[in-house]
């Protein structure tokens, strides 16, 4: 299976420029050899100045549009069961793929979205599973496994690497031919031990920022995104 790597882009609302600094960072990350994008809401940045999840579909729309030959996809960490008319876009949209928890498929019913790839989170940062290890490991990694594309993993934060002994574990439980994704804590300096174990897909912002710009917006780093991209690819 060729490896991926997915740059993340934290979105800002409308109010900070979000579209035009989405389809800037989606377009140097193309163009320094990325697979795709995925777009999250910035989080961090506070309620003032994330992308809302309308935001967010209205952004992934164009990006899909703007860059018809490049993976656009989408983090819905939260259940959309009470957002109908977000799920019927996703719908008439379908994303590339879908970041979502895999106890509740973003609320979303899968079997309407076959374009669509869905990474789900195995012992994922912030979830009650992140800690499982042993037989409860095992038959959750095999559960998600049954139920989407891509179980993915994380450290124990945003921007913390996941430990190698996690890793391995998971990698030991999935089958032969599963992808296997990692979305947090991804450097230049750890990917190459990742790949050895069997990571297949690599959700990455932390490590690919440059700065954060006046807006409050995160921009990326040309450089670091052609270093990891070659490196993931070989």
């Amino acid at each position: 299976m060729k490896p991926r790597l997915f740059v993340v882009i934290h979105t800002v609302n409308p109010a900070h420029h979000g579209l035009v600094h989405a389809k800037l960072q989606a377009h140097i990350a193309r163009e320094s050899g990325a697979d795709g994008v995925c777009i999250i809401p910035d989080y961090e940045k506070g309620a003032d100045t994330q992308a809302l999840i309308a935001d967010q579909v209205s952004y992934l729309e164009v990006l899909k549009q703007e860059f018809p030959d490049f993976s656009i996809g989408v983090n819905f960490l939260k259940n959309l069961r009470n957002d109908p008319s977000v799920v019927s876009d996703l719908y008439r949209i379908q994303p590339a793929f879908i970041q979502t928890d895999s106890t509740t498929m973003g609320g979303v019913e899968k079997s309407k979205l076959p374009q669509t790839e869905f990474f789900c989170g195995v012992a994922f940062k912030y979830s009650r599973n992140e800690s499982l290890r042993g037989r409860a490991l095992r038959e959750h990694c095999l559960w998600v496994a049954a139920r989407c594309e891509v179980p993915t993993t994380s450290g124990v934060a945003t921007g913390v690497p996941a430990d190698m002994r996690k890793i391995e574990e998971i990698g030991s439980y999935l089958p032969a031919d599963q992808r296997f994704g990692i979305a947090s804590g991804v450097t230049i300096d750890n990917v190459a031990a990742y790949l050895s174990e069997g990571v297949t897909d690599f959700l990455v912002a932390t490590s690919l920022r440059t700065e954060i710009d006046n807006q409050g917006r995160d921009i990326l780093d040309p450089g670091k995104v052609v270093a990891l991209a070659s490196a993931i690819h070989g």
